[in-house]
C-alpha cells in the first residue's frame, strides 16, 4: 500500500518511488500534482521548499508538456523555466537541454533515494 499526503517521510516518499520504478511506472501525473500542490501549500511563501520539491515540479510540469505536445506553449515554457530554475539551484550550468536534465535528474532520484 502507498502512502500519500504532505506530512509523510522522505523515507517513506523514497521507498514509494523505488516500488514504482520497480514496478516500471512512475506516480501519475495527478498523484505529483498532487504532492507538489500540498508540498507547497504547507510551506511559507519563499521558504521551505527543498530541491526534491523543485526537482518533482519540474518534472510533473516535463511530463505534462510532453503529453499536451499539440497543447498551448504556456506549458512548454512553464516547464523549461522550472528546468532552469533546477539546473540553476543545482548550479548546473548551461550544459545540456534544461528539460533534459530534469529528466535525468529524476531518473537518478527515483533510484537514489
Amino acid at each position: 500500500m502507498l502512502v500519500t499526503g504532505a506530512l509523510v517521510s522522505a523515507e517513506v516518499r523514497c521507498r514509494q518511488a523505488r516500488l514504482r520504478a520497480g514496478l516500471g511506472h512512475a506516480s501519475s501525473i495527478s498523484d505529483e500534482l498532487g504532492w507538489t500542490a500540498s508540498t507547497s501549500a504547507h510551506a511559507p511563501i519563499g521558504q521551505g521548499l527543498d530541491r526534491e520539491y523543485f526537482l518533482r515540479k519540474a518534472a510533473l510540469l516535463d511530463r505534462v508538456a510532453l503529453a499536451e505536445a499539440d497543447g498551448p506553449d504556456d506549458i512548454t515554457r512553464a516547464a523549461a523555466e522550472a528546468a532552469g530554475l533546477l539546473m540553476e539551484l543545482d548550479d548546473a550550468g548551461v550544459i545540456c537541454d534544461p528539460r533534459a536534465y530534469v529528466r535525468q535528474q529524476y531518473a537518478h532520484w527515483v533510484t537514489r533515494c
